[in-house]
């Protein structure tokens, strides 16, 4: 029974994420996402690759940012 009643909050809240963020030009959001990852990949790098992640895993998914 929770679950019926958590599809309409995500539902809503990503509809209100869309509405923010169609007012934002696209060259903007790629650049915020540029950023944030950046930001975010030397934790997620060092989490990948003690899951098992190889190095070309690694440096694909890099080249793919850039």
């Amino acid at each position: 029974m929770v679950p019926v009643l958590i599809v309409p909050l995500i539902t809503e809240a990503l509809r209100t994420l869309n509405f923010f963020l169609e007012g934002v030009p696209v060259a903007v959001r790629q650049a915020q996402a540029l950023i944030w990852f950046r930001l975010w990949w030397p934790v997620v790098r060092a989490t990948m690759k003690l899951g098992g992640t190889t190095e070309e895993q690694l440096k694909e998914i890099e080249d793919l940012t850039k």
